[in-house]
């Protein structure tokens, strides 16, 4: 009996060995600690962890020793927006939390069930929720007066994924247009000619006296229709377009104003453009920042 007894707490000992090892601290931060198996639970969840902080988890593959300097950036992040006064609490990430509900039209009780099939709890994705606005605090007002872009680098990116020039023309028009049918077929050839002589002696021939006309400001190339766009290729300013019918009516664009602008294209996309060099050189930048501020800290890691 007495031998039986030696061997279930021999046993019982080894158990509680294992257990600690399995369950072994990874990583000291002055009083924080992550355990292996908070590391391995942040693990089993890591594809829901990408879909609701992408910017957090940006990487494809996570190993615990990933998942430790992620721990270990969050930490110096939150003790550095402290010390400037951004103290997250949890009103704000509640409030948050209720707003992501509303974007994706989703009530309590479907995200709940939509963490237990992802393998996160609710308290996770509190914490995580918490981070993500830290971390674009962090971004905004740490990082981002850190990291220049220029307009020729933006450019760049610009040309490299789109089929078109970051520049285009702008002009400032006058349209001269008639009805198509108030004009003599043998007249077609010889409107813009005398177009040109009415702008320099003012006399309009006969019969072109129903001749309208209106003023197009500042308007950009790429923004015309192929039609108006191909009369003005090649003229200058102080010339007249070559004719062009839209609709009924016969048109002749005189140009008082042109000048090289940013492509309406590249201006629609300079926003989305900037985010991404921004996300591309921040890496650097935060990996080099993180490195000065992990001095002021007592860290320990067991990989």
């Amino acid at each position: 009996m007495k031998i039986i007894t030696t061997i279930l707490a021999t046993i019982a000992v080894s158990l509680n060995i294992n257990a600690k090892i399995l369950d072994k601290t990874i990583v000291i931060l002055d009083k924080n600690i992550m355990s292996l198996s908070d590391a391995k639970q942040i693990k089993s969840n890591i594809n829901a962890r990408k879909n609701i902080s992408p910017q957090i988890y940006n990487k494809k593959n996570y190993e615990v020793k990933d998942i430790a300097d992620n721990f270990i950036r969050s930490l110096i992040i939150r003790k550095k927006l402290e010390e400037l006064g951004f103290v997250i609490s949890d009103i704000q990430v509640e409030s948050q939390i209720k707003q992501t509900e509303t974007n994706l039209q989703v009530n309590r009780e479907e995200l709940l069930q939509f963490l237990k099939t992802n393998n996160i709890s609710f308290k996770e994705y509190f914490q995580l929720t918490k981070e993500t606005i830290e971390f674009n605090i962090f971004l905004a007002r740490i990082i981002k007066p850190l990291i220049k872009i220029t307009d020729f680098e933006l450019k760049n990116e610009f040309t490299k994924n789109a089929n078109s020039s970051s520049n285009t023309f702008s002009y400032t028009l006058v349209d001269f247009y008639i009805k198509k049918n108030q004009i003599p077929s043998t007249k077609l050839k010889e409107i813009r000619t005398d177009l040109i002589k009415f702008k320099k002696d003012g006399i309009l021939p006969d019969y072109l006296k129903n001749l309208e006309t209106s003023v197009l400001n500042e308007v950009k190339e790429d923004g015309l229709s192929t039609a108006i766009k191909n009369s003005l290729t090649g003229k200058s300013i102080e010339e007249f377009s070559n004719p062009v019918t839209i609709g009924g009516d016969l048109h002749l664009f005189f140009i008082k104003k042109k000048s090289v602008v940013e492509s309406e294209k590249f201006s629609n996309a300079k926003r989305q453009l900037e985010q991404k060099i921004f996300i591309e050189k921040s890496e650097s930048v935060i990996k080099k920042w993180l490195e000065q501020e992990k001095t002021k800290f007592y860290i320990k890691t067991y990989l």
